[in-house]
């Protein structure tokens, strides 16, 4: 897993030792999959995604950003589920409900 921001070198090389370095950090695969999402690469994105959830099932923000990855992809109903998982885990946040 490497993500390559727009950064110094030294830098870069550190981001790719992340996820090598925490491969049972679901927090760490879940800003993985944030950063790949912005750097608009879905596949890796969702990847990450889904080792955080199996790693932590009750991670409603993991839920909430595949719901988006869905939703870029077209496919709503997928999405939908991914918005409803992500309310479940964590009724109170205010930002699940507003997709």
């Amino acid at each position: 897993m490497c993500i390559w921001f727009r950064a110094r070198p030294p830098k870069r090389r550190a981001n790719c030792r992340l996820g090598s370095a925490e491969p049972r950090n679901a927090g760490l695969h879940f800003l993985l999959a944030l950063g790949y999402f912005n750097l608009k690469d879905l596949d890796k994105s969702e990847s990450s995604l889904k080792q955080a959830i199996a790693l932590d099932p009750k991670t409603p923000q993991a839920y909430s950003l595949l719901g988006n990855i869905h939703l870029a992809r077209g496919a709503v109903d997928s999405a939908k589920q991914d918005f409803r998982q992500a309310i479940a885990a964590n009724p109170h946040n205010l930002s699940n409900y507003l997709v």
